[in-house]
């Protein structure tokens, strides 16, 4: 396996001996050097002095390091030893050594890990030792000295770790890691652990769709679209760099003919580019709520078939697990035991094969599953190019944990990075090019099998969202007033018919035609809509409602009255912003707008003075976000951590400088 493993053990042991030799072994070495020629400078014998006058004596030479020399001497002349020691060398030379040392040498030892693939410089495919069914244990002497084990239990193809596996390093600064291996290198996703800090860090997969580029990223460029992987780290020390972005897939310029029909994210997952640490895993929870609302259940991860499903059956029940193991035909050997005590021998097909059974979750036919449907659409708003948007988004789902029926997208625009172009940034926002690419993205999205988006919108991404959505509207499905939930399943091509009443209703609405949910069940359908400390006009919002409402049926606003970016926003645009308000919204004719506000202003744990970028390291933000996106909560439900104060919600926390009571 190529690891990139530093031995500062190493680095440490060079560093003492390189500062013994330039403390000690110079300066011994200089010193009997200048014993024996019996000079200051090396060079200097009685011909060099200059009388100046009555006993005086100057010699001026230059010396060993460089520089001019002078030396005065009143007094007889005589010849005497002299023990100076330049430190100017000294210090030189433990410079250039350290240098040595954390430097170049470890970049000498990755570069070789690199080349023989190996943690200790000398594992390969033939010291793997099988000790049972797709385990693997490697032995060996460490670089420094002690014995070291490595254990990994997984598929290997050409005696590399392929395939979802679990690493663990027995050494001091080892790992255990769980996630999906190529060729030996653990590429995501994954979960790790260091052995010493004990410090957890998460890999994830996020598809991305992107047109911004140029200087300052602030030129559209064609759409392209990809997946990059992003690492994380989610508990013990946050390390220099993080989060990691590493491009997987792209980003590939879309060349479909037919916006309407693109095919770009459909290829990506039928090519398996997306993962889920997940995924493979069996169901084994679900979480169970009331919509209060509509006067139904809500089950995460699940749609109903019917508008008002107010009963769900689960059962615990035990099936047959099959495991797969890629080897070399020379390198499956022996039997591999079952469960149940048969034995089945290697395939020539270089696969080894065992059963089992494991226990999972099963839900009655009258819930569906959201698995592949179902997607969390994040847009970043001012001074973010794409990589920055995929940190930012990535932590934030890193954190959260969240299920793997809900497939992550970002998408990036040329936003700017530049903190003095904010008018620029401003202007692209309502730019109607940028916004069909957005609409190219979504209709994407809608091709790979999308039918529930959570549209997550961050800072000035808000403006942009709002400001397309005349043109991006057609993508997604309207709603039906209030009659259905918004975990209704529409996939089974029916309007649902427990309800006659509902029925009549739906017929009669001019948003449906002939066969209403022919056209429908094609389309996205806005579950949530999420706006972060949203840099947009709250008397163009107000004006904006009815037509958001028309498609969403869950508005949810965080606002902080502390949030410097938006004051300083405020102060170019002279309009009140929905990103200070903690205040109820008024539409025209004095009623309340139907959305929840959640006030931040008592948040105070890993944000920065500016109180505006915080939503994906904050914890309870995140928790928060979490039941609002998974279970569909409204933040009446939420009650373990808001309080309602006239229809604002405040997160009830103590301050962070209250550590006891």
């Amino acid at each position: 396996m190529p690891n990139f493993y530093i031995p500062l053990a190493s680095g440490l042991f060079l560093t003492i001996v390189f500062t013994i030799i330039c403390f000690f072994i110079y300066p011994y070495l200089l010193r009997c050097y200048l014993s024996c020629t019996g000079s200051i400078t090396m060079k200097i014998d009685k011909d060099s002095w200059r009388t100046t006058g009555i006993n005086r004596f100057v010699v001026k030479q230059r010396g060993i390091m460089g520089g001019n020399l002078q030396c005065v001497y009143e007094g007889d002349l005589y010849y005497m030893p002299n023990f100076y020691i330049p430190l100017a060398s000294g210090l030189f030379l433990t410079i250039v050594f350290t240098i040595i040392c954390f430097f170049i040498y470890p970049y000498l030892l990755r570069c070789y890990l690199s080349c023989t693939g190996s943690i200790t410089m000398k594992i390969d495919k033939d010291s793997w030792r099988t000790t049972g069914t797709n385990r693997f244990v490697v032995k060996q002497r460490g670089i420094m000295g002690g014995n070291l084990q490595c254990v990994y239990e997984g598929p290997i193809r050409n005696g590399r770790p392929n395939g979802i596996g679990t690493w663990m390093d027995t050494s001091y600064q080892g790992e255990l890691l769980t996630g999906y291996w190529e060729d030996g290198v653990p590429i995501g996703p994954f979960e790790s652990m260091e052995n010493d800090t004990r410090s957890m860090l998460v890999n994830l997969r996020i598809t991305f769709g992107t047109n911004g580029g140029g200087r300052w990223w602030l030129d559209r460029t064609p759409l392209n679209i990809g997946v990059a992987g992003v690492e994380c780290c989610v508990s013990g020390n946050f390390f220099k760099g993080y989060p990691k972005v590493q491009m997987l897939t792209g980003p590939t310029e879309c060349t479909c003919r037919n916006s309407s029909s693109c095919s770009c994210v459909d290829e990506i997952m039928r090519n398996r580019h997306y993962r889920h640490i997940e995924e493979e895993k069996t169901l084994k929870s679900v979480v169970v709520s009331i919509d209060k609302k509509h006067d139904s259940l809500v089950v995460s991860g699940h749609k109903s078939r019917r508008s008002k499903q107010k009963s769900v059956t689960i059962e615990l029940v035990r099936t047959a697990r099959d495991s797969v193991a890629l080897m070399n035909s020379t390198e499956a050997s022996g039997s591999t035991s079952s469960s149940s005590g048969q034995e089945g021998e290697a395939s020539s097909s270089s696969t080894v094969y065992s059963r089992g059974m494991e226990q999972r979750l099963l839900l009655d036919s009258q819930w569906l599953s959201s698995e592949l449907t179902e997607g969390l659409l994040f847009i970043h708003g001012y001074d973010h190019n794409l990589k920055d948007s995929l940190k930012r988004f990535g932590q934030f789902l890193a954190l959260g944990h969240f299920p793997s029926h809900l497939r992550p997208f970002v998408f990036n625009w040329p936003s700017s990075t530049n903190p003095f172009l904010y008018w620029c940034a401003h202007s692209v926002a309502s730019d109607n090019d940028t916004h069909r690419d957005l609409k190219r993205f979504l209709q994407s999205l809608r091709m790979s099998g999308i039918r529930q988006l959570h549209v997550l919108c961050h800072s000035m991404g808000t403006r942009f969202f709002l400001r397309s959505f005349p043109i991006i509207k057609k993508v997604f499905a309207k709603r039906f007033v209030d009659v259905l939930s918004p975990n209704t399943s529409f996939n089974e091509g029916h309007i649902p018919e427990d309800n006659p009443s509902h029925m009549d209703g739906l017929r009669r609405s001019t948003s449906y035609l002939e066969s209403p949910m022919k056209e429908d069940e094609r389309k996205i359908h806005m579950v949530n809509l999420i706006l972060l400390n949203p840099d947009y006009e709250i008397e163009t919002f107000r004006n904006d409602h009815s037509e958001l409402r028309s498609y969403c049926s869950r508005i949810t606003v965080y606002a902080d009255h502390r949030d410097q970016a938006i004051r300083l926003a405020f102060k170019m645009t002279q309009k009140a912003s929905m990103g200070n308000n903690i205040l109820p919204i008024l539409d025209n004719k004095g009623s309340f707008l139907d959305m929840d506000i959640i006030d931040t202003g008592d948040l105070d744990s890993n944000m920065s003075e500016r109180h505006h970028s915080f939503f994906n390291v904050n914890r309870l933000m995140v928790d928060d976000l979490w039941d609002l996106v998974v279970t569909g909560k409204r933040a009446e439900e939420r009650t373990s951590r808001l309080k309602n104060t006239g229809r604002v919600y405040r997160f009830t926390i103590l301050p962070s400088s209250v550590v006891m009571v």
